[in-house]
């Protein structure tokens, strides 16, 4: 019995429990209807600018205004930096809260009573409302006008924007009249006219309200590709409070403050903390003498890091070196880096390239081979960081065509063709620029060129040897150590060789011999070939056939470029005589062969010659 009566007492305090913590929940997450339980409504708050706040008398935490809400006996509003609301009261009037103010809504007596803790307001003032109550600095101020616009700040000072009003204070006040004039207020007493019944509790402590939207804080620190800072890294944290103290700042990575990481004690209402890593803190603050902490306020810290530039840009990408005129040429770039490495290389591969490192984006390139040259640059941070590479750009270096010499003509005679030399030997001679070391010569029998004999030289000169007469062309181009051409050609020269005799010689003859018999049938023609000797410089020959020794009658007569002539003509029968004789270039002839005999027999019997 006594364990199901215990079970049961305890069974009914742990639902009363549950009802407790459900009513503060409720209260907390319906701030309206614990409003209307714990104070009556005294007007709205519309036209809501920015970051507006606003607290029911029973509640702990703030609620963040987004729109129209309704105002409370008991309620305080804020408004943060660059914020503002109006509130419009049941009896007509109008106030509007400007930035950076804190006020708390009280009654004495019918009359509101305006605690205005920090900050200014602006409200209208006639004899169809009810004289307008203000709390300033603790003390109590009653303003009343036939109609009047005025402007009240926590600091004490009244400015007029329409109108008179009849101030009371039990501070001194300076009033700012329309005209500009200022009119001092002596404090005097106010009657007491407190309604226990309507006025709140009593606000024993009060406590820092972060100037932080939502209490957050976000920051996102920017830092160059070399991870420097670019601008302040700084943190400020702002809190409000309606009078000057002494207060403690306190920061953890921990929502409940188990473990403190920085702590200050100030007396400004907003501290700025430099080089604080990236992470998420909370920080919170008091009164010094209190032991009432603000809310905690979030704070995100985030680095963010800026790519490498982009890689150069080449502005000369391609440069041709005309040697020797022009042996220097600017490579230029565009980019933007601290310094920067040109690589320089006889390979597109850029395998053990020559490296230049300098801050400047262009380079004096000076002649360096006639090779094919590449080029490359990427760009370097302060603290030396690369790019990728730019493109690569290329260096050829030409050179002007070199010039042959003119050539003396070998021009040679002799009084037998024997006498021609077996070779002759002729020095080919060319100039050129000082620091080319390879040439191709071409030598060729055509001024065209075509089917030229090729050689490459590593020399200015070249000694041509040839055992033939006629007509040589020689042209000369510089070329790298990869036989690659590195100039135009030369302008051609020209070598005759010639050698000639005084005249030509006589021909030999081969065929037929002496005396010689042909037959043939009766009445055909004589059919034969005759050859000799051909004749050194000889063009064509001459060849003559006659039946007399003195060849007064020609009976046949024939000229061949060949050292034969084969005829097939009427010719008498019996005894002939023929001779031949070679003719040059310029129609100049050797004399006759002598006479050579021959029979020649057409079927009949052949008559002794009377000479025989």
């Amino acid at each position: 019995m006594e364990n199901k009566g215990t079970r049961k007492y305890i069974v009914l305090g742990f639902l009363t429990f549950l009802l407790v913590i459900g009513y503060f929940i409720y209260q907390e997450f319906n701030p309206n209807i614990t409003s209307k339980i714990s104070g009556k409504n005294i007007g709205s708050i519309h036209q809501v600018n920015k970051d507006v706040r606003q607290k029911h008398a029973k509640n702990i935490n703030w609620q963040e205004l987004r729109k129209s809400s309704e105002l409370f006996l008991g309620d305080s509003v804020f408004t943060g930096e660059q914020s503002t609301a109006e509130v419009a009261f049941i009896n007509g009037s109008k106030m509007i809260i400007q930035a950076n103010s804190l006020i708390v809504f009280n009654q004495i007596g019918e009359d509101l009573n305006l605690d205005l803790q920090q900050g200014t307001v602006r409200t209208v003032v006639n004899e169809n409302n009810s004289p307008v109550r203000l709390k300033i600095q603790g003390k109590s101020v009653k303003l009343s006008s036939k109609d009047a616009e005025v402007v009240i700040d926590s600091k004490g000072e009244v400015q007029l924007s329409k109108g008179d009003v009849d101030i009371k204070s039990e501070i001194p006040l300076q009033k700012i009249n329309s005209d500009l004039s200022v009119t001092k207020i002596e404090p005097e007493p106010i009657e007491s006219l407190v309604d226990t019944k309507n006025e709140p509790e009593p606000i024993q402590e009060k406590t820092p309200n972060w100037a932080h939207e939502n209490n957050q804080i976000k920051a996102v620190f920017s830092f160059n590709s070399d991870e420097e800072p670019i601008g302040q890294h700084i943190v400020t944290l702002k809190w409000l409070f309606p009078e000057e103290a002494t207060f403690n700042l306190e920061m953890s990575t921990t929502e409940n403050f188990e473990k403190i990481d920085y702590q200050q004690e100030l007396t400004m209402q907003e501290h700025a903390i430099q080089k604080i890593k990236p992470g998420k803190y909370f920080a919170r603050v008091k009164k010094k003498e209190s032991k009432l902490w603000s809310q905690a306020l979030s704070i995100d810290i985030s680095n963010q890091y800026a790519d490498l530039p982009p890689e150069p840009k080449l502005l000369t990408k391609k440069i041709n070196l005309q040697l020797p005129n022009k042996t220097v040429e600017k490579i230029k770039w565009q980019a933007d880096y601290a310094n920067y490495q040109l690589e320089i290389s006889d390979n597109s591969n850029f395998k053990n390239p020559e490296i230049i490192n300098q801050s400047s984006t262009e380079y004096n390139f000076q002649f360096k081979s006639f090779d094919t040259t590449f080029y490359r640059v990427s760009g370097v941070t302060k603290k030396g960081k690369k790019s990728a590479y730019s493109e690569i750009g290329i260096i050829n270096s030409r050179v002007d065509a070199p010039n042959i010499e003119p050539l003396t003509d070998k021009n040679l005679t002799g009084l037998n063709p024997e006498d021609r030399p077996k070779k002759i030997d002729v020095n080919i001679p060319w100039t050129s620029w000082e620091k080319v070391t390879n040439f191709k010569l071409q030598i060729s029998n055509s001024p065209d060129f075509k089917g030229a004999n090729e050689i490459f030289l590593n020399q200015t000169s070249h000694n041509f040897s040839t055992d033939q007469v006629g007509d040589y062309y020689f042209r000369v181009q510089a070329v790298n150590q990869n036989k690659v051409a590195i100039s135009n050609y030369s302008e051609p020269r020209k070598l005759s060789y010639t050698f000639t005799l005084p005249s030509l010689a006589l021909p030999k003859v081969i065929s037929p011999k002496n005396n010689f018999t042909v037959f043939s049938q009766l009445n055909s023609n004589l059919n034969y070939t005759f050859s000799w000797t051909p004749v050194y410089q000889a063009e064509s020959y001459l060849f003559e056939l006659s039946n007399d020794s003195n060849f007064e009658q020609v009976v046949y007569k024939q000229e061949s470029k060949k050292d034969t002539v084969s005829i097939a003509a009427k010719a008498p029968n019996g005894k002939l005589f023929w001779r031949i004789k070679a003719i040059n270039s310029l129609g100049k002839s050797s004399s006759w062969t002598e006479a050579q005999p021959l029979y020649f027999y057409n079927g009949r019997t052949p008559a002794k010659a009377e000479d025989e």
